[in-house]
C-alpha cells in the first residue's frame, strides 16, 4: 500500500460515511432517495477497500461487480462494519 492509495481510500471512505449518514436522515421522509444513498454508500465503501488494497483502476460502479472484486479479496473490518450497519438500518425500517 502506498501513501497515495491510503489518501484515495480515505477520500472514498469519508464520502461513503457521508452518504450513509445522509441516507439514515432521509429514510423516514424520502425512502426512495434514502435507498439510493445507501447503495451509493455501499459502492463507495467497496471502492475504498479496493483502492486501499492496491487496485489502481476501479471500472464501473455496478455494486455486484465491485462486490465480486471485494469478496475475491479478504473481508476488511471496515467493509464488514458498513455492510452490518446497512443491514441493521434496513431491517429496522422494513
Amino acid at each position: 500500500m502506498t501513501e497515495i492509495n491510503k489518501v484515495e481510500s480515505d477520500r472514498w471512505k469519508n464520502q461513503s460515511k457521508y452518504d450513509f449518514e445522509l441516507a439514515e436522515k432521509l429514510i423516514d421522509t424520502e425512502f426512495s432517495y434514502s435507498c439510493f444513498m445507501f447503495q451509493q454508500a455501499a459502492e463507495k465503501a467497496i471502492v475504498s477497500y479496493l483502492v486501499l488494497k492496491g487496485t489502481d483502476k476501479v471500472w464501473g460502479s455496478s455494486i455486484s461487480d465491485l462486490a465480486e472484486d471485494f469478496v475475491s479479496g479478504c473481508w476488511s473490518i471496515f467493509g464488514f462494519f458498513v455492510l452490518v450497519q446497512l443491514i441493521w438500518v434496513l431491517r429496522k425500517r422494513l
